[in-house]
């Protein structure tokens, strides 16, 4: 019984002994985590830059008071709750 069990715990070694032997160079598994650091870096720097910029687009600043006085307007900035002084 203890024969069969070391080969039922050896057979999956066996099995990963052909990816031993593709070791992966360690300049290349550094190369590696360089490039995932900069794509998350990159993803929080676009992330961080276009938070503020969609307020902005989501809710311009009105600039003329035709808007202004413009009912369908005002009931819509009144119903999403922006505070404005007329």
């Amino acid at each position: 019984m203890k024969k069969q069990a070391e080969k039922e715990t050896t057979a999956p070694r066996d099995a990963l002994s052909g990816v031993a032997a593709l070791r992966v160079p360690p300049w290349l598994r550094y190369a590696g985590y360089a490039a995932l650091g900069l794509a998350g870096t990159l993803t929080v720097a676009i992330g961080a830059a276009s938070y503020p910029l969609s307020g902005l687009l989501i809710r311009p600043r009105l600039k003329r008071l035709s808007q202004l006085k413009s009912p369908h307007l005002r009931h819509l900035i009144s119903r999403s709750g922006i505070a404005l002084k007329m």
